[in-house]
């Protein structure tokens, strides 16, 4: 009877705990022995009141009060370590909601409405899992995760469109397993693989694009595949990544692919032109994959480019030229660029032109305005295919004002050079004198007729005009050269001529004691009186 007493007591304190548990419970609330409180499908205007004893919340599904996470929400939870609130319309989470909750190990956030997770909005948290599953219109930034630690990540179902580096940064160390599943995730850059090598990762059921952009996609899928980092061996392939695009590789699973099936479509141009007499549009359309990067490169040095916009089939650059603008006629560039090649192609303006009195509409192209077949460029990376372009648009050769400038001092320089060959050429010619003149007398000689360095040679001049005779004078004692003592005496340098025209006037004789090899020591005889 003792012992069925003792049970009796034991059972009397455990109803009377259960209902001190109880009688702490929300309303609407089922509280279990070991502090777990179970709140699911409620609706509540406000918050719930939970003690702090508590390790355990389920508010899955139910409508609270406020979209709104608020750090006063948890301000009694210290000893909380796992956080059910799925499906409760959960919009926006404030900034270190969760730093009180130093304990918390498990944070399921899915099947609601979040919208932008700012940076500290997760700040303090110590979690083994986070699950944020089902949230469509999610936006995470670079913060998102910083503060914060956590082992399994879960975003599937998000439709997320792509995955930043710089996001995910911050949990390397550490997240062990990342699950972005079920997503819309095209592309994953390169900057991943040092995060995907540390954790397990799974992307199964996004639409990739499988080109040579993703080709160290397949690579690290390769080096892995019997392993868990990328795939789970256990499972079949259903749960491999797949390749939405290009059509060659389209719904194939990576494990059925090679690396040679990871390879870029060369990009296409077509150009789409139209001219009025005042107006004109230049219209270049390229496709690709990747989508090309698509630049026009001006006459006038400009570029203008558009840059490809995810879920685009093709890329479309357009311009406008209006015929009062300035260099608008010239050479006009389009180039395509992407990784698989670079396409360009030239169109010639001569524009504004002469359109007849009935066109009042669209002219159009004239013969010989476009060149239609574009021209590939042999590069390897879209910047190089960039500065080639630059540099043909250069090679098109323009006046610049140092031309200008050059072309004007060689004009004047050239002109310099004439004048000066006109001038000097003129001047010598009008000076020279005829044979037998003579001009004043010179510093050489003094007013008798005698040089300044002895007897001076009386010029022909004196001849004709003197009529006073004179005894004859020899001529200097110095060989009497070709050239005159003085250029303004201008004396006779052909001593035969002279003779000549001395003998004619019956004036001059051959002295006998000249010698004949020095005509120059002829004696010169006065005329006399006549």
């Amino acid at each position: 009877m003792a012992g069925l007493g003792s049970i009796t007591r034991l059972l009397l304190v455990l109803y009377t705990m259960s209902k001190v548990v109880w009688s702490t419970c929300s309303e609407g609330c089922l509280c279990t022995p070991n502090n777990e409180i179970i709140c699911r499908d409620g609706s509540f205007d406000s918050f719930p009141n939970v003690s702090s004893r508590a390790t355990k919340l389920d508010l899955s599904n139910s409508r609270l009060a406020s979209p709104v996470l608020l750090r006063s929400n948890f301000t009694d939870m210290q000893n909380l370590e796992e956080l059910l609130l799925v499906g409760c319309g959960i919009s926006r989470i404030e900034y270190n909601a969760f730093a009180d909750m130093s304990r918390l190990r498990t944070l399921d956030l899915s099947f609601n409405n979040l919208n932008i997770i700012s940076q500290g909005a997760l700040t303090g948290l110590r979690l083994r899992y986070l699950f944020m599953d089902n949230n469509p219109t999610i936006q995470l930034v670079d913060g998102t995760f910083s503060g914060m630690t956590v082992e399994v990540l879960s975003l599937k179902k998000c439709h997320l469109t792509d995955v930043q580096p710089a996001i995910y940064r911050p949990l390397v160390g550490s997240l062990r397993k990342l699950l972005l599943g079920e997503n819309k995730i095209e592309r994953i850059p390169q900057g991943m693989l040092s995060i995907f090598e540390s954790i397990e990762t799974r992307i199964h059921d996004n639409p990739l694009i499988c080109d040579c952009e993703s080709k160290w996609l397949k690579e690290f899928y390769d080096l892995n595949i019997d392993t868990n980092k990328i795939r789970d061996p256990q499972q079949d392939t259903q749960q491999d990544p797949r390749c939405s695009s290009p059509s060659s590789v389209a719904g194939q699973f990576f494990g059925r692919l090679s690396l040679d099936d990871f390879s870029c479509e060369k990009p296409t141009l077509q150009a789409d032109i139209s001219f009025t007499r005042d107006k004109g549009i230049l219209s270049c359309v390229s496709s690709g994959d990747p989508l090309p990067l698509v630049s026009w490169y001006k006459p006038n040095g400009i570029i203008s480019r558009s840059v490809p916009q995810p879920n685009q089939r093709q890329n479309r650059n357009e311009i406008e030229l209006l015929a009062g603008e300035p260099n608008v006629q010239g050479q006009y560039r389009c180039v395509a660029v992407n990784d698989g090649g670079n396409i360009s192609l030239t169109v010639n303006v001569d524009w504004p032109f002469e359109s007849s009195a009935e066109d009042t509409s669209t002219v159009g192209c004239k013969p010989g305005m476009i060149s239609t077949t574009p021209t590939e460029i042999i590069l390897t990376s879209k910047d190089e295919a960039e500065t080639n372009s630059q540099t043909d648009m250069l090679k098109i050769k323009y006046f610049t004002l140092v031309d200008i400038i050059g072309a004007i001092l060689g004009s004047f320089i050239c002109t310099l050079i004439i004048t000066v060959l006109v001038l000097h050429f003129g001047v010598y010619r009008r000076k020279k004198p005829t044979q037998y003149s003579t001009p004043a007398m010179s510093e050489y000689s003094s007013s008798n007729g005698s040089d300044k360095n002895g007897q001076y040679p009386i010029s022909l001049h004196s001849l004709h005009t003197s009529h006073v005779v004179h005894s004859q004078r020899p001529l200097p004692n110095k060989p009497y050269t070709h050239k005159m003592y003085d250029e303004n005496h201008y004396m006779a340098t052909n001593v035969e001529e002279r003779d000549e025209f001395l003998r004619m006037q019956g004036r001059v004789t051959p002295s006998p004691s000249c010698d004949v090899t020095c005509q120059a020591c002829r004696t010169i005889p006065h005329a006399g009186p006549s």
